[in-house]
């Protein structure tokens, strides 16, 4: 059987919910209260991310092949805006040059 000091505070909160959770593991950890109907401080503001903000994108960014994937894609787009672009400039009126900085 396992002592009760192999078990962390993220352990023993598994089962309760999202905003209980967090408010006891702020509060063992930094030593206040978690403030979420009006964070103040970036660690509260952090808190109330996770529990309010739920951007289907994020999902697809904290996985690296997906990222490589959309950023070839998003960068194929780019370069084929930035070639387009420019042969429409160049035949309505000519780019100004920028002197080099040094």
């Amino acid at each position: 059987m396992m002592s009760i000091d192999t078990f962390s505070i993220k352990d023993m909160l598994k089962f309760v919910p999202d905003r209980p959770y967090l408010k006891a593991y702020f509060r063992a950890k930094l030593g206040y209260p978690l403030d979420l109907d009006n964070p103040k401080t970036y660690n509260e503001k952090l808190q109330w991310m996770k529990l309010h903000y739920h951007n289907p994108l994020l999902h697809k960014l904290v996985d690296k092949f997906e990222v490589r994937n959309m950023s070839q894609t998003l960068s194929a787009r780019i370069t084929s805006c930035r070639s387009w672009a420019c042969t429409i400039r160049s035949r309505s009126f000519s780019m100004p040059t920028y002197p080099m900085s040094s």
